[in-house]
């Protein structure tokens, strides 16, 4: 890794943030804008309310990845998940190696060759999502690179709104997403929390399979890089 391939990376997502281009995974997961998450018994969709980002299908229904030969690679990459106890496990591969942002929160980036293993687990009662996501690359990282975010639930009685739109005409393109401030572990091998602001939304809590909400919206997001 050099400083070069960096700044290169950094110059990358700057013109992406600036002229609206398509977010994807891990990025779509800390807009501003609530994320809706619904769960079927084949699939796990969520569901930005962005127009940069798509939605992201996680398939429940299948326990091995797409072969390399017959998948056109996307910003988010094909995902897999399953169950274990009341942790959905989301397993991600074969990430397109130009579109989309690359960064990864608390540094590094994401190439063709990298594995995401995200974990998804309610706490507090269901007032609390979290989401662990580990991220492995021989090419970007020595050792596997681990952060946590949980976002408070809301209330059923929140309702979804329209779509934010960017518009790459206007300085206020990046207005809709904020990269949160995160403190890396130190030497000494601990992680110290910050929080961004970010809006979360539970529509109905009547919902609930195995443990994980069906709609998720807004609210404060606390991140942790664990290492």
């Amino acid at each position: 890794m050099t400083k070069q391939k960096l700044a290169s990376i950094a110059a990358h997502d700057a013109k992406g943030y600036r002229w609206c281009y398509n977010l994807g995974v891990p990025n779509l997961m800390l807009l501003t804008r609530p994320l809706d998450i619904r769960i079927t018994p084949g699939y796990m969709a969520i569901m930005p309310e962005y127009s940069a980002a798509q939605n992201r299908w996680i398939y429940l229904n299948r326990d091995a990845h797409i072969p390399v030969d017959e998948y056109e690679a996307g910003v988010n990459g094909d995902s897999i998940g399953r169950w274990e106890g009341n942790t959905l496990v989301v397993d991600t591969t074969m990430f397109h190696p130009d579109n989309g942002i690359l960064g990864i929160p608390g540094g590094g980036f994401r190439t063709p060759e990298s594995k995401l293993v995200e974990r998804f687990r309610l706490l507090n009662n269901g007032r609390v999502l979290e989401v662990v996501s580990t991220w492995t690359d021989a090419k970007v990282f020595r050792t596997p690179h681990s952060s946590r975010f949980d976002t408070p639930v809301c209330r059923a009685t929140t309702r979804a709104r329209p779509n934010a739109v960017c518009d790459p005409t206007t300085r206020n393109a990046r207005n809709c997403f904020r990269t949160p401030v995160i403190a890396v572990a130190g030497r000494s091998g601990t992680a110290s929390d910050a929080t961004s602001s970010r809006r979360v939304r539970f529509l109905n809590d009547s919902l609930v399979m195995n443990g994980i909400v069906r709609y998720l919206g807004s609210s404060t997001t606390r991140v942790t890089v664990i290492h």
